[in-house]
C-alpha cells in the first residue's frame, strides 16, 4: 500500500516536472557498472531549470567538473540542463576512472582527467575508497557520517595520490576551451575548500561556481558552511541559488549544492 501511495505521488509531481529524490537509491545506482539513474528519483528537473537559465545568462560554454565519479553530471548537463558545451572532468579515483572516461568519449565533448585536485601542488594525499564510492574522500569520515549512510561512508580501502592544483592544470586544458565562459563545479566530499584554494589564480576567469555546502560534518576536519562560504565571498562569489541534497532524521538541512555567481566578471565576454 504504501509503494502505491508513493508511485500516485511520484506520478502526480512528475506531472508538473518535479521529481521526488531516493537518497539511497541514487547513491547505490552509481555502484554499477552500467548505472542507471531514473529521472524519477532524482530532484533534477527543478535543478536544470534554474541551471539553464543560469548558464545561459551567464554565456557559459565550459565546464570545469571536479569530483566527477562516474560521470553523472555529464548526463544531468546534457539531459536535463540542456548544455551543449565543452566539460573537462576530473577524478581521482582510479578503479571507477574508468567510467567516467568512457561517458566522456560516447559524449564526444568531454575530457576526462585522472587528476587528484587540492590546495598544494605534488602533495601526496591518501585518498579514502568507501564502500560506496560517491562517498570517497580525501577525508575520513566521522562516526555520525558512517552511521547515516548504513555504512556505505566506510573505508574499504586507499589510494596514494599526488596532488595538482587547478592553478597548474588550468593552463595545460586552456586551449581545449570554447570561446565562452567558464562554470566550476566542485563535488569532492568535504575538499571543496582545498580545491577553491588551489585555484586561487584562475578564480577571476570562473564565472559561476557550485560547491558543496555542509550543515553537519559527516568527515572529519571538513569545512562548515561558514568556512565555504566566507571564502567564496573573499573571490568575489554570492549566492545564487541552494539545492538541498541531504536531510538529517529531524529533518534538519545536512547538505546542499550551492551555486555562486562571480560579482567582479562582466558575463558577456569570453575565458
Amino acid at each position: 500500500m504504501k509503494k502505491s501511495i508513493s508511485r500516485i505521488v511520484r506520478g502526480q509531481l512528475g506531472k508538473i516536472g518535479i521529481g521526488l529524490y531516493d537518497t539511497k537509491r541514487y547513491r547505490t545506482a552509481l555502484l554499477d557498472d552500467e548505472y542507471v539513474i531514473e529521472k524519477k528519483e532524482f530532484p533534477v528537473r527543478v535543478y536544470s531549470h534554474y541551471m539553464n537559465e543560469l548558464l545561459a545568462k551567464h554565456s557559459v560554454a565550459n565546464v570545469l567538473d571536479v569530483g566527477a565519479n562516474v560521470g553523472a553530471f555529464i548526463w544531468t548537463l546534457r539531459q536535463f540542463v540542456g548544455f551543449t558545451g565543452r566539460i573537462h572532468s576530473f577524478e581521482p579515483n582510479l578503479e571507477i576512472f574508468k567510467h567516467l572516461d568512457q561517458k566522456a568519449k560516447k559524449d564526444g565533448n568531454a575530457f576526462a582527467h585522472a587528476i587528484p585536485l587540492g590546495k598544494k601542488e605534488g602533495e601526496e594525499l591518501k585518498i579514502n575508497i568507501m564502500q560506496s564510492n560517491v562517498f570517497s574522500s580525501f577525508l575520513t569520515p566521522n562516526s555520525y557520517g558512517e552511521s547515516t549512510f548504513e555504512n556505505q561512508n566506510k573505508v574499504v580501502k586507499t589510494q596514494i595520490c599526488k596532488i595538482r592544483t587547478l592553478n597548474s592544470v588550468f593552463p595545460e586544458i586552456e586551449d581545449k576551451l570554447l570561446k565562452g565562459n567558464i562554470f566550476l563545479k566542485c563535488d569532492t566530499q568535504g575538499f571543496d575548500h582545498n580545491v577553491i584554494q588551489g585555484a586561487d589564480q584562475i578564480l577571476p576567469k570562473i564565472s559561476l561556481l557550485q560547491v558543496e555546502l555542509n550543515f553537519k560534518p559527516i568527515y572529519e576536519n571538513s569545512p562548515s558552511f561558514e568556512n565555504i562560504y566566507e571564502l567564496c565571498l573573499s573571490h568575489g562569489f554570492a549566492l545564487a541559488l541552494m539545492f538541498p541534497v541531504n536531510h538529517t532524521e529531524d529533518g534538519a538541512l545536512l547538505e546542499a549544492d550551492g551555486v555562486f555567481v562571480n560579482t567582479r566578471m562582466t558575463h558577456t565576454g569570453s575565458n
